[in-house]
């Protein structure tokens, strides 16, 4: 009975010595702590995170509305772009010539979204093969071939020589180029004239027979030009008729066209201009007049069809849509991240001690990783969520970001 009791005291005695090893090791040896949400220093470090690692790509969409199908289209758009660098359209090539855009698409009847992109990277320009080629003397495209004398239209052939002449005047007085440049976009050869009265730009396309000019400036913009004998002349269905026995007629119109059977060279204009025209035996002189306030855009389209079709005079209507706003995590933002020391990102968020990292779901790669270790003793606050790699491109790829801070 006593060898019992002398058991039982030492049983107790040993459950107490190791209730007492535990509770001594929880108060003395705190292990490594793990707690989630923690607003005050887990959303610190995503705020930094924010303010250094993600960006924003702008999406433009370009909205097309037309009646009709058309291929390789030159498609002009109103913009606003304060700053016209680092844009870009998927597979298309484009060009900015002041306020406006330009760049070829199919179009079909309806409506067709094309977007282009804008961010704080450098683009590399789409190089868009096509069958123009250009000099700084002439240009040919689409079964047209023009000469260029002084960064001005000379002449024009297309199935034959249509446009024999041309000149061009502001204020009455003759405008003459300085400074001349010439640029071949891929899709049309650009011809610059840059004068203290107007600014002008011929651009001859690629693809479809076009001569497209863009006036900037103030001015009274007068234009002559000696065209080919045409056997009509058409403003509307009240103001057209026969040029075989020559005449001079005149309207005020936002186009005028010439043509015999079905070969057709059409001018347009945005507004209504004054349009005088006289025919003899071998040519046709014809004179457009116009007070130039704002860019004012005058094509000309040769084509060989009906010249009533509408979508020659109207083809489509054009517009740049409100941009959206895509946001997501720079890969550039977080190398840079990567590359910089422990201590120089402590001290400049001016936070404790953290590990962040960013790993891509799809393969499971590291795409950066930041920070220290927890001390023994730490306390650690941890956050696990989903995210997105966003490319200059406007493309997203799924990440995880894992975020650790501890005091």
């Amino acid at each position: 009975m006593q060898k019992r009791g002398v058991s039982q005291v030492d049983w107790v005695i040993s459950l107490a010595i190791f209730l007492l090893y535990i509770a001594w090791f929880f108060i003395f040896i705190r292990p490594l702590a793990v707690q989630n949400n923690v607003p005050n220093l887990v959303d610190s470090l995503k705020s930094k995170i924010h303010e250094d690692a993600y960006w924003t790509v702008l999406d433009y969409p370009i909205i097309i509305e037309s009646n009709f199908s058309l291929s390789k289209e030159p498609i002009v758009a109103g913009i606003d772009f304060i700053n016209q660098s680092d844009y870009f359209i998927i597979n298309r090539s484009f060009f900015f010539v002041a306020d406006k855009l330009f760049f070829l698409d199919n179009v079909s009847p309806g409506t067709d979204v094309e977007s282009i992109l804008n961010s704080n990277e450098t683009y590399e320009p789409y190089r868009q093969i096509t069958d123009l080629i250009a000099t700084n003397a002439s240009a040919s495209g689409g079964g047209l071939q023009a000469t260029i004398e002084n960064n001005m239209l000379g002449t024009a052939d297309f199935d034959g020589p249509k446009i024999f002449s041309y000149q061009l005047y502001s204020n009455s007085v003759p405008v003459t180029a300085s400074n001349i440049t010439f640029s071949n976009s891929q899709i049309a050869a650009l011809y610059p004239i840059n004068t203290q009265r107007i600014n002008a730009t011929t651009m001859v396309f690629a693809y479809n027979p076009r001569i497209y000019t863009l006036f900037q400036g103030s001015s009274s913009i007068s234009e002559k030009f000696e065209i080919n004998k045409y056997e009509n002349y058409y403003f509307n269905s009240n103001n057209r008729g026969s040029l075989n026995t020559g005449g001079c007629y005149n309207g005020n119109s936002d186009s005028v066209e010439f043509y015999t059977g079905n070969s057709v060279m059409l001018f347009a204009f945005p507004e209504p201009v004054d349009i005088s025209l006289c025919g003899n035996n071998y040519s046709i002189t014809l004179n457009i007049d116009f007070s130039l306030s704002r860019t004012f855009l005058q094509k000309i389209i040769f084509y060989e069809g009906d010249y009533l079709d509408e979508k020659y005079k109207n083809p489509y209507a054009a517009r740049v849509g409100i941009p959206n706003a895509i946001t997501g995590l720079s890969f550039f933002n977080l190398q840079r991240l990567n590359a910089t020391s422990y201590d120089a990102i402590k001290n400049r968020w001016n936070l404790g001690d953290f590990r962040i990292s960013v790993t891509n779901n799809a393969n499971n790669t590291n795409i950066m990783e930041v920070g220290g270790v927890p001390y023994e003793k730490a306390t650690v606050y941890a956050e696990e969520s989903r995210d997105y790699l966003l490319d200059k491109f406007g493309s997203l790829q799924d990440v995880k970001i894992s975020i650790q801070g501890w005091t």
